[in-house]
């Protein structure tokens, strides 16, 4: 039994199972034993240095085994643990289950809610842009003219915007400051400037400076419609940004219970909603294409190897925490340390699922690029014929689903046979 585990260990001593769960197992052992040191005398023995060489060198070897078996134990639950994380355990029924649910839907509304605003606001003030720009612009023309006391059209030699006080210098003022402190900027703002820049530009020359102020009315008209500009890239930005949200953390079917299970189901939607591949059926098959490319395969290791580090932790630090809240009151001598334990633990765990829920984002993103520029390499080792449009891609990853996953004798599939069987 025990060389079973030996053997397997050796063929798993790879820097993924070492990162994603000796190094945690490790760690939290070392912190439990800081705990028991300082609570339990007999811990406070057994741990000071020994005159038996021999009897400490199995002593160290026997902790040391132990927690190479419980980080293969961890190892070996990592799907499950990471399933029960995004709430797949969870009856929906249930009154935490509708809780949680109800949380991420008026997460992904929120977010939905501001998607929208953005693309509106972007595509308004982009439509908007040219019209405010030729008002402005003939505004300042009929600013150049002026008429005299028989009636008749003269040049203006008037200029009393000093570019502090009046409506359109507060309005710009207000943009400003906007802008200064990276703000999305409502629309309603920018019109409201630029109908008061119109009222000042229709009165004043631009061409005649100020007695105070000088030049402020063109370099403040210039500046507006900088401002304009800023707030059309910012919202774009914006618009930008919320959608890569909303694709990374949700899918495309309904809400799941938490974050992770979210970010689960937008992994899954990408493949359905870009090629038609079905993620959860083809990602074992693909992984088997991707490890004869090490530079390939790596990235992909990498990223959930961080990812399984910090579900171990999320889930070492809860137990730490449980175990603790049952040890300290009954037999522990430190009531600052129980509390301690009770306020430190919820939050470091709180912090590792957090932190689980972008590394998983992290891993979405690597395998969405492994899917976009490896996936008709998987269609060649099943001996099928590379699709010539995206429509025939989707139709061809349908069929393969409805063959693999639910063994469909309707479907037929032609295969593309290899050059050597051709000749």
């Amino acid at each position: 039994m025990l060389s079973t585990v030996i053997d397997r260990l050796t063929s798993l001593g790879s820097k993924y199972f070492v990162i994603g769960a000796f190094v945690p197992v490790t760690l939290f052992a070392f912190i439990n034993g800081v705990l028991l040191y300082l609570e339990f005398d007999w811990f406070h023995h057994w741990a000071d240095p020994q005159t038996s060489g021999a009897a400490r060198a199995f002593d160290v070897g026997a902790v040391a085994m132990g927690l190479a078996v419980i980080a293969f134990v961890v190892w070996t639950l990592n799907a499950f643990l990471i399933e029960v994380l995004e709430g797949r355990h969870l009856r929906t029924e249930s009154w935490l289950g509708k809780e949680l649910r109800a949380a991420q839907q008026r997460r992904f509304r929120d977010l939905r809610a501001k998607y929208v605003t953005a693309r509106k606001t972007a595509t308004l003030i982009e439509r908007q842009e040219p019209t405010w720009r030729e008002g402005l612009s003939r505004a300042a023309v009929r600013g150049l003219k002026a008429k005299d006391a028989a009636g008749l059209e003269i040049d203006n030699t008037s200029n009393t915007y000093d570019g502090a006080a009046g409506d359109a210098a507060n309005k710009l003022a207000a943009l400003r400051e906007q802008r200064l402190r990276a703000n999305d900027i409502p629309i309603a703002d920018l019109q409201a400037a630029v109908d008061a820049f119109m009222k000042v530009l229709g009165t004043n020359s631009i061409r005649v400076p100020n007695a105070t102020a000088g030049e402020a009315l063109p370099e403040d008209h210039l500046d507006l419609l900088t401002v304009i500009e800023y707030a059309k890239h910012r919202w774009v930005a914006s618009e930008v940004l919320l959608a890569n949200q909303l694709q990374w953390r949700f899918g495309i079917r309904d809400v799941a219970p938490t974050a992770l299970g979210n970010v689960a189901a937008a992994l899954q939607s990408y493949g359905l909603t870009r090629y038609g591949i079905n993620l959860p059926t083809f990602w074992s098959r693909l992984q088997a294409i991707l490890r004869t490319e090490k530079e390939v395969f790596e990235p992909v290791q990498d990223a959930k190897s961080q990812f399984d580090f910090l579900v171990s932790c999320c889930w070492l630090t809860t137990l730490t925490t449980v175990i603790w809240a049952v040890v300290l009151p009954i037999w522990g001598s430190s009531i600052l340390r129980f509390v301690a334990m009770m306020v430190v633990g919820p939050i470091v765990a709180r912090l590792c699922y957090i932190a689980a829920v972008e590394n998983y984002i992290v891993f979405g993103e690597t395998v969405r690029s492994t899917v976009d520029l490896q996936r008709l390499r998987l269609l060649e080792a099943l001996h099928v014929r590379r699709p010539t449009s995206l429509r025939d891609e989707r139709s061809l990853w349908h069929a393969l689903q409805q063959v693999t996953a639910y063994g469909q004798q309707t479907v037929d599939i032609g295969y593309r046979l290899p050059p050597e069987a051709k000749t």
